[in-house]
């Protein structure tokens, strides 16, 4: 039950401060992550041209809802919607956008 804050694009890092922000979440009760990539294909080519325009970026991966990942043959990481929606209610407040 994680959010993943990807930070790292393609050679290309985030100027947003992931681990003190994955902190903050943890500290108020949000599971999360950092890892130093974005995956591949798709969502690292989105997160390296968005810096490579030097837009500010802080990828983040949304976990499935329990749902969706008992669908998955694999475990994998899920997060009910409710908490999905209060994690990132909580992240923008902590960001201040």
């Amino acid at each position: 039950m994680y959010f993943y804050f990807r930070y790292e694009c393609g050679g290309k890092f985030s100027k947003f401060d992931v681990d003190n922000l994955a902190g903050q979440m943890r500290k108020n009760g949000y599971p999360c992550h950092v890892s130093n990539t974005a995956g591949t294909y798709v969502c690292n080519a989105l997160c390296y041209h968005l810096l490579n325009f030097g837009i500010p970026t802080l990828f983040i991966h949304i976990p499935l809802t329990p749902k969706q990942a008992a669908t998955r043959t694999a475990p994998t990481p899920s997060l009910p919607s409710r908490l999905t929606s209060e994690a990132l209610t909580e992240l923008i407040a902590i960001l201040q956008l």
